[in-house]
């Protein structure tokens, strides 16, 4: 009996040609083979490395008013999620190591020219207590240094400030804190904690903070703890970040699906984890803000993905609004931000009142774009014109939250004289002070100048410009803005202004369910919507009148160029006409319909 072949059987070459071509299709868009189990030891060279389990960690019970960011042994493993609320409880587990050198910035909400708070009407209080499951508490065997204090001598009718350099690595193990003042311990009465710090252990543990409970706002803390207090004996650990020996890779969370093309860079990493070594100092400004944004870079640009969704309260208070809600971005993979490494001067500065009035001119270091004040009519000063909130934002016709003035909130976490923000040239924008919290000299036309080191950089202003009035470095402008830079991508068509309603609240009921409410006429309304997973978006308005709809969006219908079920199936359709056509397919299915006719 002849063995049948590829050439005798076409159908069934067809049939084993599209199974493979299925195969290669899908393992084309997943982009992956088989995976090597990256504990095992590479060429079998290496042992095993013994992995801690969650008996060798402890926890950590950590309490501020207001807020307050924590480094053991140099890494910063704790930031306090709920800026400025001051009676929240943070939890984390951590793998000890000793001798343990903790560091800690606590802040009060006080304004950095004031030192008083909610609007400037009172002076507030700070406070911070903490106990590790080890014994280790807070105490006045700690090391305190206040940086920021205010106001003078608690003269709240004329309010002064005084801002002092927060010391190069103060948070690392081996800095000399023995010049810095013990901390001083409170009682619970003046701090006069609520709730949340009765539901944890923290008995044994005292509040401390530094001399002045009230006028003291922000303040340093450090202590090292020798062996474990309670008497324990900690397994250790070696090895674990680099088992084998060569240098660990260190990926972006969202690389694998985003297109990211790793060779092009030289490093890679999550902003809230310790940066490498080598990091340039660019990304340090924006190491505060995980998961609000991710950092890569190679030799010329930091890339920055976020969603564009700030963690603070939006939209209240605009006047002006066109009905637009935030909806997360996708500012990922190559459409992610790009601030230059090496900004150079242009021979020409562009100024943003006359350019730029499309998209966007800088990026805040939370990861949130900021455009220009100018809308893109060219005219309209939208802070002027009441379209923003108070935290100087609102949203795009993409449903894209931005900012088009200073988001000078943030420097209340990076610290006054730092960067809130990086103008798309690659030069800093800061807050209404110098590095070292000196006060801000005068500003040429772009709102900036250079300090007395020769390097350039903006400010921020409570008038117009605002923020950078244009660009001191070399940018390219094509179609009214700067190149590149990243697509907002509507999910829907952008709505008509609403005239005459005031957006009164925006809050999240539930994980991904948000509500924002509006006052017109005396009435108020409200948008309902939610998100899933997938990015489907479903809409409840209820309008003045009581009026309901409800729609939904998908951004992947199954027509779009971005459905991967869409991808898929292109991919195998087309594998399939290549093998037809290179067996003749054509000819087969006319043979076969010739044949049916025949025994019919």
């Amino acid at each position: 009996m002849a063995t049948p072949n590829a050439t005798r059987n076409p159908g069934l070459a067809l049939f084993v040609g599209a199974l493979v071509s299925c195969a290669i299709a899908i393992a084309l868009w997943t982009g992956r083979g088989p995976q090597a189990d990256p504990s095992s030891p590479r060429g079998g060279d290496a042992p095993p490395v013994e992995k801690p389990t969650l008996e060798d960690t402890l926890t950590a019970n950590m309490y501020a008013d207001n807020w307050f960011e924590m480094y053991v042994n140099g890494e910063l493993v704790c930031v306090d999620s709920i800026r400025f609320m001051p009676h929240n409880v943070i939890s984390v587990d951590l793998l000890p190591s000793y001798p343990m050198t903790i560091a800690v910035m606590a802040k009060d909400n006080a304004d950095a020219k004031t030192g008083m708070e909610y609007g400037n009407t009172s002076i507030g209080d700070g406070g911070f207590v903490l106990k590790f499951s080890d014994g280790t508490v807070s105490s006045s065997a700690w090391k305190a240094k206040r940086v920021s204090w205010g106001p003078l001598n608690g003269d709240a009718a004329n309010p002064r400030t005084v801002h002092v350099e927060i010391p190069q690595g103060w948070y690392a193990p081996d800095f000399d804190d023995r010049e810095w003042p013990d901390a001083k311990e409170f009682s619970e009465a003046e701090v006069r904690p609520k709730e949340p710090f009765y539901d944890h252990d923290f008995e044994g543990a005292a509040f401390i903070w530094s001399g002045d409970l009230k006028l003291d706002n922000t303040v340093l803390f450090r202590h090292t703890v020798e062996s474990p207090p309670d008497g324990s004996h900690p397994r250790t650990f070696s090895g674990l970040e680099n088992p084998n020996g060569n240098e660990p890779e260190v990926r972006s969370p969202s690389s694998e699906h985003a297109g990211v093309d790793e060779s092009a860079a030289s490093a890679v990493a999550s902003v809230g984890s310790a940066l490498p070594p080598d990091a340039p100092e660019v990304a340090r400004a924006f190491a505060r803000f995980d998961p609000e944004a991710r950092l890569r870079w190679d030799d010329d640009y930091l890339y920055v993905e976020s969603d564009g969704v700030p963690d603070h309260p939006m939209m209240i208070g605009i006047t002006a609004w066109q009905q637009q809600v935030p909806l997360p971005q996708a500012y990922t993979g190559s459409n992610a931000w790009q601030i230059p490494l090496n900004p150079t001067p242009a021979q020409e500065p562009l100024s943003a009142k006359t350019n730029f009035f499309r998209g966007a001119i800088a990026l805040a270091v939370n990861g949130v774009p900021i455009f220009n004040p100018i809308k893109n009519d060219g005219l309209t000063d939208t802070l002027l014109a009441g379209e923003l909130d108070q935290w100087g934002g609102h949203c795009g016709r993409a449903d894209d939250y931005h900012y088009h003035v200073a988001p000078v909130h943030l420097a209340q976490v990076v610290g006054e004289g730092q960067p809130i923000a990086y103008a798309l040239d690659g030069y800093p924008l800061l807050g209404g002070q110098e590095p070292g919290a000196s006060e801000t000299g005068e500003l040429d036309w772009l709102n900036g100048h250079e300090d007395h080191h020769g390097n350039y950089h903006y400010h921020t202003t409570e008038s117009y410009p605002y923020v950078n009035g244009g660009f001191f470095g070399a940018v390219t402008e094509r179609d009214g803005q700067v190149e590149p830079q990243p697509r907002a991508q509507p999910i829907r068509p952008h709505l008509p202004p609403l005239p005459g309603a005031r957006i009164t609240g925006f809050t999240s009921t539930k994980s991904n369910e948000y509500r924002l409410t509006y006052e017109l006429q005396g009435k108020t309304g409200r948008v309902d919507y939610t998100i899933t997973d997938g990015g489907e978006v479903t809409f409840t308005t209820v309008d003045v009148s009581g009026h309901t709809e409800t729609m939904t969006y998908d951004p992947n219908p199954d027509d779009a160029p971005g459905n991967p079920y869409t991808a898929i199936a292109a991919a195998i359709a087309a594998a399939i006409s290549l093998v037809l056509a290179a067996l003749g397919g054509a000819s087969f299915w006319r043979r076969r319909r010739r044949l049916a006719e025949a025994s019919a």
